[in-house]
């Protein structure tokens, strides 16, 4: 079984959990959801005897493809390979604002930039693959229109970086869907509650209870956990 290695980094002015993705075994690099503070990010990779194949985000919102622009940059800039670009069509509009909403909300500028156009929309993609290790991709708009998690099954994980902790074998980055104890903004432009609320419960909700939530925002926790705590989403009934 091939080892994967999630590191955390909290990055931006928005406390978002950037996320570094390393399939040891076969010395292969995902990017998940880099928003901000590159050089944070790269703190505990290996860019020199590990291949960066892919750059996945769960959304588009500013905190969570803010740094696409100027990763991309610096791998050009070392000869490295350019990794794929994944996202979600319906997350474009979004990719195009960033630099004017971080303006509007008096950011410096160069903090955040427009994403690049997704080389590979996930919209009709079931599985993502980081090298023979597979996720499944879930859809869950309504935090925000084209919003998917990445649920990993059976897997040999060890988390670093902020909120290590031992991994059991079932994991889902849950992006901005499903937090600890509550769940992402639906005040948005684009979001919408009722389309949030039915993907938590139809989607996420079904997972195994065991399953550690990896949220886009905040500590980890549990399907289970979440079923029984969480005030803003209740479990469907049977």
């Amino acid at each position: 079984m091939n080892n994967l290695q999630i590191i955390t980094k909290t990055v931006s002015h928005f406390g978002q959990n950037a996320r570094v993705l390393i399939n040891v075994d076969e010395k292969i690099i995902c990017f998940v959801d880099p928003g901000a503070d590159l050089e944070l990010i790269l703190e505990s990779v290996d860019l020199d005897n590990y291949t960066v194949e892919s750059i996945f985000l769960t959304h588009c919102h500013i905190d969570h493809g803010g740094a696409v622009k100027p990763l991309l940059e610096l791998l050009e800039k070392k000869g490295k390979p350019t990794p794929t670009l994944y996202y979600h069509s319906k997350e474009w509009i979004v990719g195009k604002n960033i630099e004017n909403y971080a303006k509007q909300s008096g950011f410096d500028e160069g903090s955040y930039f427009n994403i690049p156009n997704a080389d590979v929309n996930l919209d009709d993609m079931d599985t993502f693959n980081i090298g023979s290790i597979s996720a499944k991709l879930l859809f869950t708009p309504g935090h925000a229109p084209g919003h998917i998690a990445m649920y990993f099954e059976n897997l040999n994980a060890t988390l670093l970086g902020d909120f290590s902790q031992e991994a059991p074998s079932n994991i889902c980055l849950s992006g901005d869907a499903l937090f600890r104890e509550s769940v992402g903004r639906t005040d948005l432009p684009l979001s919408n509650p009722q389309d949030l609320v039915k993907s938590v419960q139809e989607k996420l909700y079904t997972l195994p209870e065991d399953t550690l939530i990896l949220p886009g925002h905040g500590k980890n926790t549990t399907i289970g956990h979440e079923k029984t705590n969480n005030p803003f989403i209740r479990p469907l009934l049977n």
